[in-house]
This record gives structure tokens, sequence and C-alpha cells, in this order.
């Protein structure tokens, strides 16, 4: 059986994970390091709600980031975040399939 700890800290991730910006930002980083500024004019964020954002994932060990003068640059630092999305991903692409053979299968002339 898993520790209480461990399924603590998974049920944590996906709280994370669980906000669309969470995913926007992961996703602008897969494609390499970028600046606050530039994270916060692409996603459309204020800058404090990206600054919450920015720490959690990094308290989460998602991300790191870079000081630079008076700049900081983000960047991933645990590319396995991408195969937990892309398994989650398929998993609901999986789930959705399933929905749609299950309703192929229901008449409103059944009832």
């Amino acid at each position: 059986m898993m520790s209480s700890s461990v399924l603590r800290l998974t049920m944590n991730l996906f709280k994370i994970l669980s906000d669309v910006n969470v995913l926007n930002i992961i996703l602008k980083l897969k494609k390499g390091e970028k600046a606050f500024q530039e994270l916060q004019k692409e996603l459309e964020l204020s800058q404090s709600n990206l600054s919450h954002l920015m720490k959690r994932l990094t308290d989460a060990k998602i991300i790191s980031f870079r000081r630079e003068e008076r700049k900081k640059y983000y960047k991933i630092k645990n590319t396995n975040i991408f195969k937990i999305l892309t398994e989650t991903m398929a998993f609901l692409m999986e789930m959705q399939k399933e929905t749609i053979e299950e309703l192929k299968d229901f008449s409103l002339y059944d009832i």
C-alpha cells in the first residue's frame, strides 16, 4: 500500500495541474526558456496572478528560474511533467472514446 504522504504529494500535483493557466505555462515553456514578462504578455495574465502560479510551479519543482540583471527566466526543471500530461491526455481521450461509443448505443426511442 502506498504511504499517505505519497498520495498527498500526488494529490497536490494534480491540484496544481488542474489550473488551465498552469497547463498553458508548461506548454509555453516546452519550447524553451522564457522571461517572466514574455510569459505574462503571451498568456495575458496579471503580474500577481502569474507570480503566484510560477511560485506554485517552482515549489512543486516542475519549473526553475534564473536571474539575469532584473529579469527572471523560467524553464522546465523536470521534463517528466510531459510524460504525466501525455499519459493523462491519452487516458482522457480513451475515456471520451468509450463515452462516445456508449452514446452511439443510446436512443431516445428506447425510453
